[in-house]
């Protein structure tokens, strides 16, 4: 992953064969993980495709021009409305997004290389399975960009390849979405920061997350690991802590956490899209969490897991 997208959950995959044993193996190896539709005709598959169209839970995440975000980002004149992007994850509805296409190469009715010039203006990600005598004409499908990966359907290790490619795939479906979206907010620049990028997906991988959905322009999400269960990588910079640290310093009743954030040993976070002016003084004690480093190029972010 050399970027982060703004959002990502597990896409239906399709896959299209026209040979059953193909179809119940792929069932079996790829079933527990994403939501399966099987076609055995490629015309079949573009009607169904077709009609999928009209499923996705993906909206328009912009909000109206405010002068605000453009006098102080010096973006464009939009910006996000992030309850949006979270109200995905609510939505039981988004696992129909249908996000990697695999094909079997030869078909009676239609080739998998003819059916993926057909799929040439979608979003989808596509992936053939291939043998060994059609390769030369494979390759130069994919060096034009007609297919996004292809596997040897004869290889020892076809299916684990296939498996690390849709993994692959999928992310870079939600990363196309996000590519046109990422320029309205400076700091979103952080999500493809090398250091940050790397630490990102090491998060991901520790913590066995399925679901991610970005909550503000610093770069935090919301995660979803393989239960259900819910957290928050919540990011701030030195500005961001000194000016809440500023907003709130005249506040005796807060002080031990007004210096714990000024050392650096302690983060807030009151919640996604919580004003931290809406919470009783008093009762400020549950919403700081412990304040780690992470250096981006020149400058430091502090990142923290928080509760949900």
């Amino acid at each position: 992953m050399k970027t982060i997208p703004l959002f990502y959950f597990p896409p239906t995959l399709m896959v299209v064969d026209d040979e059953n044993t193909i179809l119940e193996l792929l069932k079996q190896e790829l079933g527990e993980q994403f939501k399966l539709i099987t076609e055995k005709s490629p015309n079949e598959a573009i009607k169904t495709i077709n009609q999928y169209k009209t499923n996705s839970v993906i909206t328009n995440f912009v909000l109206k021009n405010n002068e605000d975000d453009i006098q102080h980002e010096n973006t464009s004149r939009v910006q996000f409305d992030f309850s949006k992007i979270i109200n995905v994850a609510d939505n039981p509805d988004r696992y129909n997004t249908l996000g990697v296409v695999i094909s079997d190469h030869m078909m009676p009715d239609m080739t998998g290389l003819e059916f993926c010039k057909r799929l040439r203006n979608e979003p989808l990600k596509k992936i053939l399975l291939t043998g060994k005598a059609e390769e030369s004409n494979v390759l130069e499908a994919f060096n034009w960009n007609i297919i996004d990966r292809y596997v040897k359907k004869n290889d020892s290790n076809s299916i684990e390849e296939l498996k690390t490619f849709i993994d692959e795939m999928a992310i870079q479906y939600f990363i196309e979405l996000s590519a046109n979206l990422k320029s309205i907010s400076s700091k979103l620049t952080i999500l493809s920061n090398p250091q940050f990028v790397d630490f990102f997906s090491k998060i991901i991988k520790d913590k066995a997350i399925s679901e991610f959905y970005l909550i503000d322009k610093n770069g935090s999400y919301m995660l979803v690991d393989e239960n259900g269960n819910k957290s928050v990588l919540s990011i701030a910079t030195d500005e961001d802590l000194d000016t809440f640290s500023s907003f709130f310093g005249d506040e005796p009743i807060v002080q031990e956490y007004i210096n714990q954030v000024k050392l650096r040993q302690n983060m807030p976070f009151f919640g996604i899209g919580v004003n931290p002016v809406t919470i009783p003084l008093s009762n400020w004690e549950k919403y700081f969490f412990t304040a780690n480093s992470l250096k981006c190029g020149n400058n430091s972010i502090y990142w923290s897991i928080c509760s949900c």
